[in-house]
């Protein structure tokens, strides 16, 4: 308390509420003594006048461990929740992730789909001209015979006119 700027007569009036739950040995005397302690608070806490009795200081051990396991347990939960949430943004990421490649796929599915359809349209449409070359060339050779008739029955018109 020293060190934070509290005054000896400060901490005397403390004691007497709190109590002090350690002996004063020649290193903390010393120790206080750098700290600015006064002579009558150090005179005051090897007197032993403020000392807390064994129960208290069992008591009072017994609420710091049990402040610590309840810190202790507040920081593994905080781990517990901390590693939670983690793992619930992975799930996430790869939620989207998947769903990004499950439409990528419909994707590249409809594409190919597409590419099939025009690939058999294209088959179609060569089919449809295939037909329609091989229809003209059956007509043409169809009218061969009327042309070379034609032929025949106009170059007997003009050898008649000519006679």
């Amino acid at each position: 308390m020293l060190r934070s700027g509290f005054t000896s007569e400060t901490i005397l009036r403390d004691l007497s509420d709190r109590q002090f739950a350690d002996k004063v040995d020649p290193t903390t005397e010393k120790e206080l003594t750098e700290a600015n302690a006064s002579p009558a608070l150090i005179d005051a806490l090897k007197s032993g006048k403020n000392a807390a009795s064994a129960e208290e200081v069992a008591r009072a051990r017994q609420r710091i461990a049990e402040g610590k396991a309840a810190a202790q347990k507040f920081v593994q939960q905080q781990k517990i929740e901390a590693l939670a949430e983690q793992k619930a943004v992975r799930e996430k990421e790869q939620a989207a992730a998947q769903a990004e490649a499950e439409r990528r796929a419909a994707q590249a599915r409809s594409e190919a789909e597409d590419a099939k359809r025009q690939a058999d349209r294209a088959k179609r449409a060569a089919a449809a001209e295939k037909r329609d070359s091989k229809r003209q060339s059956e007509e043409a050779e169809d009218a061969k015979p009327e042309a070379e008739e034609d032929k025949r029955q106009a170059e007997s018109d003009t050898e008649h006119e000519r006679e």
